[in-house]
């Protein structure tokens, strides 16, 4: 029995546990959340958002990950919260200024350390809208930047072999912004 629980000891020690939670944003909302904490941090807690597929298994993984390395993470289900589908437009229904209170929130429950948002493909849009709306409103300060995995920062051509023109909102943002792009993929940035 002791070989048991000792072997069963050395294979779960290290890992770290999500802490799951609802984290209110508004009056008629409240947001699914994993928190994957790291003690001891003073580093800015990660906020990480969904693509349009939704919260995967693997976020978790790497959530974990950067627990053990010390980084406070946090995984929002934004998909649970505003009971939408996942599928290619689900995001667009996904409000910035919900976002940006729940930015607020995670960064006064990680002790005011500040909040970097992560996200990628087309979360790029979410993310940025939501820092966007916290330095008009003032409310940026809990904002350290964002992390954009493969960001989708053009919207589709209008007439297909054009161009495709850049969102907007790519230009609007001025907090620290890294893009972590894959040499070769289709949103590669390609210049002739």
């Amino acid at each position: 029995m002791v070989f048991w629980q000792i072997l069963l000891g050395f294979m779960f020690a290290g890992l770290v546990w999500a802490e799951p939670m609802e984290i209110p944003v508004s009056d008629d909302l409240a947001v699914p959340v994993d928190r994957y904490p790291a003690d001891g941090s003073d580093l800015p807690a990660i906020l990480w958002l969904p693509t349009h597929r939704g919260v995967q298994s693997a976020m978790h993984d790497v959530a974990a990950a950067m627990a053990e390395y010390g980084i406070d993470t946090w995984i929002a289900d934004l998909h649970a919260a505003y009971f939408i589908d996942i599928g290619r437009r689900s995001i667009d229904r996904f409000r910035d200024r919900d976002v940006l209170a729940l930015i607020v929130e995670i960064d006064r429950r990680s002790g005011g350390r500040g909040t970097v948002v992560m996200g990628g493909d087309s979360a790029t849009r979410t993310v940025l809208e939501a820092i966007r709306a916290g330095q008009v409103s003032g409310e940026s300060s809990a904002v350290r930047g964002a992390i954009l995995v493969s960001p989708a920062l053009n919207r589709p051509a209008d007439v297909p072999g054009s161009p495709s023109p850049w969102l907007s909102i790519a230009r609007a943002t001025n907090a620290p912004v890294y893009v972590l792009q894959p040499e070769i993929g289709t949103r590669r940035w390609r210049h002739e």
